[in-house]
């Protein structure tokens, strides 16, 4: 695990603070002298909590004449209007897809905004919405103004519209490498039916794929702040209320009981009990994700006690099964598998080369 300094350690604690007193909306401490305003302003933007920790901030009352607190509150004050235009944006197309017959159900960050003081606390880099049918929830998009950004490939299709609105329209919940896509390959059989056309997951399901999603980043390159935010509220203002031997059963089920439960505690001691003044290895994993996690981290995931070479070979040639899911019309055509390699190799070789030279020097970096 990497060293830090006294100095880095405090702001680290000072960060947590600062997050814990927005999110319980409770008097911020005053800075020490070894705080560094634009350290905690890096920290804060690698884990997309930037808006939140300004309301803290705020309550300083910090010269606001200060270039770095006018940018800060330049971030909040964007982050508010985004979410105003998110919320106006997923009210259209709820209202779209309901008269157009498009099968929906929202997902991850949009229910979890209404756990925060005010639902910008919670900034949501898009829209992830599950649909039953991608191409014809595809279509009615496209007449409210957003453009293809990427169709047919993976387990989402993706749609933008300017300014900043990003909506990943899911054909499954989960990837269709990962454990746990069995468990929801039928997820709407199991939703609560708004209308002829709106879903939502129960209060149970919601927390179970919450603790699934978690994992996912957790496991696959780490997971930072937001996470743990998202876990306290949930705990603080869903937990007694849930039917807890139902979500303790199928957490088991899924072997994330004893995950469910350590991250709880991690969240719990910074956000419940204010104890932020020494951290555990784990800890400072977390604290140095960012909020999905980092390339070294995501690089030893997939490697773990393999060879270089290994990696260099799954990362090139992943299963057919993942194949299948990032490039669906291999389930019509599967002959087609060495092409789609080719494919693949040729179009992320353009698109994601930077992506690739990080992976690659990550791969060269000795642990320490």
């Amino acid at each position: 695990m990497e060293q830090f300094s006294k100095k880095q350690l405090e702001n680290f604690s000072y960060l947590i603070s600062l997050l814990s007193a927005a999110i319980n909306e409770t008097e911020p401490q005053k800075p020490s002298e070894n705080i560094s305003f634009k350290y905690i302003y890096s920290l804060a933007n690698a884990h997309e909590i930037l808006n939140t920790v300004f309301y803290s901030i705020e309550k300083l009352k910090i010269n606001s004449d200060n270039e770095l607190f006018k940018k800060w509150k330049d971030k909040r004050n964007e982050a508010f209007h985004r979410n105003m235009i998110q919320t106006a944006e997923f009210e259209l197309i709820k209202n779209e897809f309901t008269k157009n017959g498009v099968e929906f159900l929202p997902v991850k960050g949009i229910p979890l905004c209404e756990l925060y003081p005010q639902s910008d606390y919670r900034f949501m880099n898009d829209l992830d919405i599950l649909v039953k049918d991608t191409k014809k929830a595809g279509a009615v998009i496209k007449t409210l103004g957003y453009s293809p950004k990427q169709v047919g490939e993976t387990h989402h299709d993706e749609f933008i519209k300017p300014p900043f609105m990003l909506v990943e329209l899911h054909r499954d919940l989960v990837r269709a490498d990962s454990r746990f896509f069995d468990y929801y390959s039928d997820i709407f059989s199991r939703a609560n039916k708004i209308n002829e056309a709106e879903f939502e997951l129960s209060r149970e399901d919601f927390y179970i794929y919450s603790v699934v999603h978690i994992y996912k980043h957790y496991s696959k390159a780490g997971t930072g702040l937001r996470s743990f935010t998202d876990l306290y509220l949930l705990n603080k203002k869903w937990l007694s209320s849930l039917n807890t031997a139902y979500v303790e059963g199928e957490l088991k089920k899924l072997g994330l009981s004893e995950f469910r439960e350590k991250m709880s505690k991690i969240a719990d001691k910074w956000f419940l009990h204010n104890d932020y003044k020494s951290f555990s290895d784990e800890e400072l994993f977390i604290l140095t994700s960012g909020a999905f996690g980092t390339t070294e981290n995501k690089v030893n995931a997939v490697k773990g006690n393999k060879g270089k070479l290994a990696f260099v070979f799954k990362r090139l040639f992943p299963s057919p099964k993942t194949m299948k899911w990032r490039f669906p019309w291999l389930k019509k055509y599967p002959l087609l598998l060495p092409y789609a390699y080719l494919y693949r190799i040729l179009r992320d070789g353009i698109k994601k080369r930077e992506d690739a030279k990080a992976e690659l020097s990550a791969l060269n970096t000795k642990r320490s």
